[in-house]
C-alpha cells in the first residue's frame, strides 16, 4: 500500500517572498535613544575685588605718612583718572612708594608707586598728586611784643592745612613756655618758627653753677655767662677763678654743663 501524502497548502495573497519572511522573523529592535551629552565639570568662579580710586588714595595716604614720617591728617587728591585694578578677593595688596619729591611734601607732588599683591606686581604708576596736611597750630589770641615770654594763655590751637602756608606754622603740641617772641606778632596770626626764639633762662653776665664731669669724676664751680640763652643752647661761660672761657650747655635757669 502506498503511503498517503496529504499536502496542505497555505495560501497568501499576495505571495510571500523569502525577504519578507526574513523581515517578519527578524528580532524587534527599539530605536536608539539619543545619548545625553556628558556634562562638563563646572569651574568654580573666583571672587574678585577692584582697587578703585578711594581704595588707592587711602593706601597712598597711609604709605606716604610712613615713608615721609609726617604727622597730621594727610589728604591726597589724584589729578588724573584712576582705572580700577582687579585681583582675587583672597589676596592682600599694598602700595609701595618708589619716589617722592626730594624737597619734601608740598601742595602738589610727583609720586611714583607700585601696587603689589604678595610677590606679584600689579603695576606701577607715576602721577601728580595734590596734598593737604591738616594739623593744629598755634595762633596768637592777642598782639605779642618782641622779647615777651610766651604762655599757652596767649595762644589758641587752630586746625589748618600747613602745606598751604608760606612758612611752616608752629605745631600746637610744642611747649611754647620754652620760647619768647622774636618779633612783634599781630592778633590772630599764625606763629612760625621765625617768630620764636628760645626763651632766655640765663642772661648775659649772670652767675651760674658750672657742672663738669668725666667718667665717675664730677666737679662744680661758679662761672659768669658771657651770653644769654635758653635751655639746651650752648653759651660761653667764664671760670671766675681761672678766668678761662669754656663752652657749656644750659640745663636750667641757674646751671650749665661742660662735657670734656
Amino acid at each position: 500500500m502506498k503511503p498517503l501524502i496529504i499536502a496542505i497548502a497555505i495560501g497568501f495573497s499576495p505571495a510571500l517572498h523569502a525577504q519578507d519572511l526574513a523581515a517578519i522573523l527578524a528580532p524587534i529592535t527599539m530605536p536608539a535613544l539619543a545619548e545625553k551629552p556628558a556634562q562638563e565639570a563646572s569651574t568654580p568662579e573666583v571672587a574678585t575685588i577692584k582697587i578703585g580710586e578711594s581704595e588707592i588714595v587711602a593706601s597712598l595716604e597711609k604709605s606716604l605718612k610712613t615713608h615721609l614720617g609726617v604727622e597730621g591728617d594727610l589728604r591726597l587728591f589724584l589729578t588724573q583718572k584712576w582705572a580700577p585694578v582687579s585681583l582675587p578677593a583672597d589676596q592682600v595688596w599694598n602700595v609701595r612708594i618708589l619716589q617722592t619729591p626730594s624737597a619734601g611734601l608740598a601742595g602738589s607732588n610727583i609720586i611714583r608707586f607700585r601696587v603689589e599683591a604678595g610677590e606679584r606686581r600689579l603695576g606701577e604708576w607715576q602721577m601728580i598728586v595734590r596734598a593737604q596736611l591738616w594739623k593744629k597750630v598755634w595762633v596768637s589770641s592777642t598782639r605779642l611784643e618782641r622779647s615777651q615770654a610766651l604762655s599757652p594763655a596767649m595762644l589758641q590751637p587752630v586746625n589748618v592745612d600747613v602745606l598751604a602756608e608760606n612758612q611752616p606754622p608752629v605745631p600746637a603740641d610744642v611747649d611754647v613756655t620754652l620760647y619768647e617772641v622774636a618779633q612783634n606778632i599781630n592778633s590772630d596770626q599764625f606763629l612760625t618758627w621765625r617768630d620764636l626764639a628760645p626763651r632766655q633762662v640765663v642772661r648775659k653776665g649772670q652767675i651760674v653753677e658750672v657742672l663738669a664731669s668725666e667718667g665717675a669724676l664730677s666737679i662744680s664751680m661758679k662761672g659768669m655767662a658771657l651770653a644769654g640763652g635758653g635751655i639746651g643752647q650752648e653759651i660761653m661761660v667764664r671760670n671766675l677763678d681761672s678766668r678761662r672761657d669754656v663752652a657749656a650747655r644750659i640745663i636750667d635757669s641757674s646751671a650749665v654743663r661742660v662735657n670734656f
